[in-house]
């Protein structure tokens, strides 16, 4: 009887393992199956794409190999093809979102579109990398559209324009009465020893670094090499008024170019222009007083630090075009902590090349011990306004901390911006920003005195737009929540902080 039973269970127990190895295989092979499918799949929308004419009118030049395609920026790269192949993708995936979000639909036609990026010569597409799992497994079309359309930069006045592949920048103190008109004998000099390059004059550039002449310098034929030597001679002619020669330029800074020479005459844009401005007068007026290894920034994962995050890191691309050094960022610590702003931290520290300083005891001592093991550090940049409860005893937006505090010069170059200016800018400039801020929560702080906002629950005729299935089954009354931006009342914004 005991043998029996000891038989029954080795052949149950065979019987589980094979039954096991089955389904193991059966599995598998419904996953190849399926990633057959998609290799299929993938292969036909690049065929699709490929033979498209739109692609080929527009991307004639282009270069295919097995595992990418180098777009080459060929003369006959029109912005009129590329708005085409757009629009044969739309018809196709009704990408209309994606759309919107990359062109002013009722501008299309007219003189320029929207969208200012520079383009490389030696960059390459990878049009099989899907956006998300950076892996090539997926061919995305709606990545390749949002990849080419970061990285071209038009400079085009009418649809018939050849896409512009290089620019240069050199950037002047406007101090000197004759500097303008040096510069002009400076360029026209040039012009007769390099004629194949076409230079232009902004007199009145002032956005960055207070009142500033802007000379732009490119290649009419997209000669690299011919236009670095043309800029180098031009360089060495003018460097002692050179405040900055800007090879690379900065995507971030063309973008708040744009967004700037974009706002209306209506007196909330005029307000906030004035407020951007005076912003970045403020920080290039201490980089101009202390060194770069003197000055920190403060940094928690707000909102208001991350814009002045931005500002800052705009000021130092400017002024300081080459730089490699990291940025000094203090960070202050706490135990009860949402672990997205940790995340978030880590994530933008790595997007602006910050080295963390990271401290975990009170902000008196924390603040104490990093001028202990930094004692040159004097101004702090911080994200601090004046509707903050820190900020409400601040004499300006520049001012020394309190005598019984470690010494340090704080500056607050968004001490003035409101709520709804600092998440215009944000949204406008695709600011990164933590995704606690799309959950409802309009100010962060600790997880034990911080919640989310009861303005931003969602309504619908009156009554709350609840989760369902989470009131019915979990009791919880989880609600669905608006962003943070979506506020109306921006005096509300702290009242989510309150112990709970």
């Amino acid at each position: 009887m005991q043998l029996m039973n000891v038989y029954l269970q080795c052949f149950t127990l065979t019987s589980l393992i094979f039954a096991i190895i089955v389904l193991f295989l059966f599995s598998m092979s419904k996953y190849i199956k399926t990633l057959n499918k998609r290799e299929k799949k993938r292969i036909q929308a690049i065929n699709e794409l490929q033979e498209s004419k739109i692609f080929q009118q527009g991307f004639t030049n282009a270069e295919k190999s097995q595992t990418n395609i180098e777009f080459a920026r060929s003369q006959d790269t029109t912005k009129a093809s590329i708005m085409g192949m757009y629009d044969y993708e739309i018809r196709k995936d009704n990408l209309s979102n994606n759309k919107s979000e990359y062109f002013d639909i009722s501008c299309c036609n007219q003189e320029s579109l929207p969208c200012h990026r520079h383009v490389f010569l030696n960059d390459k597409i990878d049009i099989w990398k899907d956006e998300y799992s950076s892996k090539c497994s997926t061919f995305n079309k709606t990545y390749l559209l949002k990849t080419l359309f970061t990285y071209l930069f038009f400079m085009t006045s009418n649809n018939k324009e050849k896409i512009v592949s290089s620019l240069r920048k050199f950037y002047y103190q406007k101090q000197k009465n004759f500097i303008e008109e040096y510069l002009t004998k400076c360029l026209n000099i040039l012009l007769n020893k390099y004629p194949g390059i076409k230079f232009s004059i902004h007199s009145n550039f002032s956005l960055l670094n207070g009142n500033l002449i802007l000379v732009t310098i490119e290649s009419l034929n997209q000669n690299i090499s011919y236009l670095d030597d043309a800029c180098n001679f031009f360089y060495e002619t003018t460097k002692e008024f050179t405040l900055s020669y800007d090879k690379i330029i900065s995507n971030d800074i063309l973008n708040m170019e744009y967004f700037i020479s974009n706002l209306s005459n209506e007196k909330d844009d005029e307000n906030l222009k004035k407020k951007i401005t005076s912003s970045f007068q403020d920080i290039f007026y201490i980089l101009s007083m202390y060194s770069l290894s003197q000055i920190f920034i403060s940094f928690n994962g707000g909102k208001d630090c991350t814009l002045a995050l931005h500002l800052f890191s705009l000021c130092l691309k400017s002024k300081y075009p080459t730089l490699i050094d990291p940025i000094q960022a203090f960070i202050h610590k706490t135990s009860e902590e949402f672990i997205e702003i940790e995340l978030f931290i880590n994530k933008v520290c790595s997007l602006y090349n910050i080295k963390k300083n990271i401290y975990s005891l009170s902000m008196k001592e924390s603040l104490s011990k990093l001028k202990s093991d930094f004692p040159t550090v004097f101004p702090i940049i911080m994200g601090t306004r004046l509707m903050d409860p820190a900020g409400k005893y601040m004499k300006s937006n520049i001012c020394e901390t309190d005598n019984d505090w470690p010494k340090f010069l704080r500056v607050c170059p968004i001490f003035d911006w409101n709520y709804h200016e600092v998440w215009r800018v944000i949204k406008a400039l695709n600011i990164p920003y933590c995704s606690l801020y799309d959950e409802g929560y309009t100010s962060l702080g600790e997880k034990t005195s911080t919640i989310k906002n009861e303005e931003l629950v969602k309504k619908e005729n009156g009554n709350v737009i609840g989760f369902v299935f989470y009131n019915l089954i979990c009791k919880n009354n989880s609600y669905s929540y608006h962003p943070a931006y979506k506020l109306q009342n921006c005096e509300l914004e702290r009242v989510n902080r309150k112990i709970i």
